[in-house]
């Protein structure tokens, strides 16, 4: 899983580009929307990048409000972090339903963002998830049973 996030991080910061001063090649600029070192905005992987966050956005929303509905389910119990985290994955949803829905999207300004949101929720889930049992004695009562 780590070495997921590391590829992930490494390709956002289009592996250090910015930060080391290096320049990207006139042939990768050519087949990159942002004209970068990443992988994720080359044009042969850009839908399938799209899908992903769309899916995974929506299995965010999805689970997050399953949770909220039946979280008195004990099965559900595993999965209730996702509940307080469901506004991680409203925005991305519709962000990047919208990039499917209209060729080309809305690109530039918004992407960025909504990458940091679904990202941020994802991480913020697997953080809690580890720790949910310790944590739950500091929450209000209201907050426990989700």
């Amino acid at each position: 899983m780590m070495f997921g996030f590391a590829l992930v991080a490494g390709d956002e910061i289009s592996w250090g580009q910015r930060l080391l001063g290096f320049e990207t090649g006139e042939s990768l600029q050519e087949i990159n929307r942002q004209g970068e070192t990443t992988f994720h905005n080359l044009y042969l992987f850009e839908w399938l990048v799209i899908y992903a966050y769309t899916s995974l956005s929506f299995m965010g929303v999805l689970l997050g409000f399953s949770v909220w509905l039946y979280s008195r389910l004990r099965s559900w119990q595993l999965l209730s972090p996702l509940a307080l985290l469901i506004g991680f994955f409203i925005f991305p949803l519709i962000f990047f339903a919208q990039q499917l829905r209209v060729m080309w999207g809305v690109w530039h300004s918004w992407s960025e963002v909504a990458e940091l949101s679904l990202y941020s929720g994802l991480v913020l889930w697997i953080v809690l998830f580890e720790h949910w049992p310790k944590l739950q004695k500091f929450l209000p009562t209201s907050l426990k049973k989700y």
